[in-house]
């Protein structure tokens, strides 16, 4: 969960914010150090579920829905060998894609 607790100005967010933007419904776009802290049908996902069955979202974007634990559904975006995380899955990618760039 190292990967993505770090949303904040590079700082770790506590467990009890982590349970409190869950709760409140608040969205969030975070980088995702590894595939398998998400989930697809209950196992890690890895490399080759990813590639294996995202979709192209944009030139050079690719996303996959899956599960991440305590948060709930979320889409795992590759763009350009990034990954991210967002709660935000019914986001169309004109409206996402400015969001992960910055």
């Amino acid at each position: 969960m190292r990967g993505l607790a770090r949303v904040l100005g590079g700082r770790f967010i506590p467990g009890r914010l982590r349970d409190r933007i869950h709760e409140a419904g608040c969205g969030f776009v975070a980088p995702l150090a590894f595939l398998s802290e998400v989930f697809l049908e209950g196992r890690p996902l890895d490399r080759r579920r990813f590639d294996a069955e995202a979709v192209e979202i944009a030139p050079g974007a690719r996303a996959l829905e899956a599960h991440l634990p305590r948060f709930g559904p979320v889409r795992v975006v590759d763009l350009g060998g990034k990954r991210w995380v967002t709660s935000e899955v019914g986001l169309a990618p004109d409206r996402l894609l400015p969001l992960l760039l910055g």
